[in-house]
């Protein structure tokens, strides 16, 4: 599994999804084929929708700002024993809250 065949999904639940992103081989006029699941891991990121993510181009790093008045940096991916690559069970690296304009 390469970190560059990731894409990350967020929306109304608060909820950060990582996708590993089939191989054009895997993909036909219909989607993909077989029953492969595609969503690697489910992070419960935030307590409100999730406005924006944004992933560093270089670096294993993805931020998102939410509604609940926060923005996170998670790490995206780690590296077992024998430096396989596999996502991030959702390792939260910082985290900063700001004013929300939707909370009095």
């Amino acid at each position: 599994m390469s970190p560059y065949n990731m894409i990350y999904t967020a929306g109304s639940e608060g909820i950060i999804r990582v996708w590993n992103a089939p191989h054009p081989d895997e993909v036909n006029c219909f989607g993909p084929c077989g029953s492969k699941n595609y969503c690697v891991s489910v992070w419960n990121a935030h307590l409100d929708v999730i406005w924006e993510l944004n992933h560093h181009p270089k670096e294993n790093l993805l931020l998102s700002s939410s509604s609940d008045g926060t923005i996170k940096i998670w790490e995206t991916f780690v590296e077992d024993e024998e430096n396989n690559i596999k996502p991030s069970s959702g390792n939260i690296l910082g985290n900063l809250c700001y004013k929300n304009a939707n909370i009095g």
